[in-house]
């Protein structure tokens, strides 16, 4: 009953994360964060702006894993959501260790994390949490505009040649929208397939059958599709993780509880068979008093017998 209310009670949940610092000697890192279906990519140390973002909570069995990526090595840090369970509506200031990682065995991320849960709760970045930010993580100055050249006018064009550029600046303007937002698209890919090839090669080879001369390589589509199951596969890993975890955990103090049920059982067992012999001195005690009381009976009767013999 109290895992169902606990997975109802994730559906309403929401989790606030900032990255803060990483001790590590790389200069540029950028991470990948996932949490369910959500992924988002972002810098270490996080913009503020990203770390106000929220995360929707999908169940009480989320994980949310951060993947870190740099010039020399990749880490990730898995965080359950489970964990934070009993320190909800707190904000948590950790350091994690980053696992694995080729940076150094002792690298680790410092983060900021905050799980609001339940009803009523206002809206909005938590107070405290948003305060730890503005402190922790170094003011962003906003960029200055640039100043406008200065040239001399041209004369005004006839209404039909104004409509004629208008035309040829909007397909212009949505040719290099589009073209921006390929290349954008493009970038995102490829920071995927190389965080999906750095996990794979982490993970130990199996071999391949020999491709015979009228094999086909597999085509370019495939591979967008490779590199979305790999994520996924990582990310359930993860959380295949988080649970075994648990479960060790849980097996640990299921033991304890049954050692203390066996201790106090055979605690128990001796109180009763004490309880028992006290019983029986007590009756043995009086059946005693009862012998004496009738002796102390039979001579008083005695006694007064031979007074009146005497008189």
């Amino acid at each position: 009953a109290d895992a169902g209310l606990s997975v109802q009670t994730c559906h309403m949940a929401e989790l606030f994360l900032a990255i803060v610092a990483y001790d590590a000697q790389e200069t540029k890192l950028d991470c990948a964060v996932a949490l369910g279906s959500e992924n988002r990519r972002s810098h270490v140390p996080m913009p503020l702006a990203d770390c106000l973002q929220v995360w929707r909570v999908p169940n009480a069995f989320s994980v949310c894993t951060i993947a870190i990526l740099g010039e020399t090595g990749l880490g990730k840090v898995s965080v359950p959501i489970m964990s934070l369970g009993k320190q909800k509506n707190i904000t948590l200031d950790e350091w994690y260790t980053v696992d694995p990682t080729d940076l150094g065995t002792h690298a680790r991320l410092r983060l900021l994390l905050h799980l609001r849960q339940g009803e009523g709760e206002a809206s909005g970045v938590p107070e405290s949490f948003e305060q730890l930010c503005h402190q922790l993580l170094p003011a962003q100055e906003p960029s200055q505009p640039q100043p406008e050249s200065k040239s001399p006018k041209s004369p005004e064009p006839s209404p039909v040649e104004a409509e004629a550029v208008e035309e040829r600046n909007s397909n212009g303007g949505a040719a290099a929208a589009k073209e921006e937002t390929d290349e954008d698209f493009a970038s995102d890919l490829q920071e995927l397939h190389r965080l999906c090839q750095s996990m794979l090669s982490a993970r130990p080879e199996t071999p391949q059958p020999p491709r015979g001369p009228t094999d086909d390589p597999s085509p370019s589509g495939d591979d967008d599709a490779v590199n979305v199951y790999d994520e996924a596969l990582a990310q359930l890993l993860a959380q295949k993780e988080a649970l075994e975890r648990e479960s060790t955990e849980l097996n640990t103090h299921w033991t304890a509880l049954q050692a203390d049920q066996s201790m106090k059982h055979e605690v128990l067992a001796e109180m009763r068979a004490e309880r028992l012999s006290i019983l029986s001195t007590v009756e043995e005690l009086q059946a005693e008093v009862l012998d004496t009381t009738a002796e102390l009976k039979e001579a008083q009767a005695s006694a007064s017998a031979r007074l009146a013999t005497r008189r």
